[in-house]
């Protein structure tokens, strides 16, 4: 075989190897077979929020899994494999930030938002540029900012919310914080 017969034997392989990873990720994204949305908040939050938020999303036809900290985000999100982790940034301990560096070391694919209170730009800057964050949130923005970007996050993902038809939702007024 010559030289050129070698160069394109070695790109047939290497497109057979990027199909198969392409077709590997495909599956693992089928394995997660309910759409769960994993809700992390500060212990020390408003619990008016935390539960607002619950409700928000579970009405939406999600699995809520909530953690108290940023340590138990990052052991919950290992354990279950959600498909969306919204963070709390401001925590005691491990941050918001800090707690999706590590559950990016296990997971690259998981959707994920950063939701605060507080609007510094370095923060942005890390959780988006840096840590692949699909938004950075703030809690002024209210229920319905939450539920909308979750819900145009997961579809860029090719995952469709399972809750029910936009039409037969009640509407969200009263649980904007």
């Amino acid at each position: 075989m010559g030289n050129r017969g070698r160069d394109t034997f070695a790109k047939r392989q290497r497109e057979i190897a990027r199909q198969e990873r392409a077709r590997e990720k495909a599956a693992k994204m089928q394995e997660r077979k309910a759409t769960k949305v994993k809700v992390e908040r500060s212990a020390d939050d408003d619990p008016d929020i935390r539960d607002a938020l619950k409700r928000i999303l579970a009405r939406d036809g999600h699995e809520v899994l909530v953690a108290s900290s940023g340590r138990e985000a990052v052991d919950l999100a290992r354990s279950e494999r959600p498909h969306l982790v919204l963070l709390d940034n401001r925590m005691p301990g491990l941050s918001g930030l800090d707690a999706l560096a590590r559950i990016r070391e296990t997971d690259r694919d998981v959707v994920a938002l950063l939701y605060t209170a507080h609007d510094e730009p370095a923060d942005v800057h890390r959780a988006v540029l840096e840590l692949k964050a699909y938004g950075y949130l703030l809690k002024s923005q209210g229920g319905d900012a939450v539920r909308t970007t979750i819900q145009q996050a997961l579809r860029s993902r090719g995952l469709e919310p399972r809750g029910r038809p936009e039409a037969a939702r009640p509407p969200a007024a009263g649980l904007d914080f």
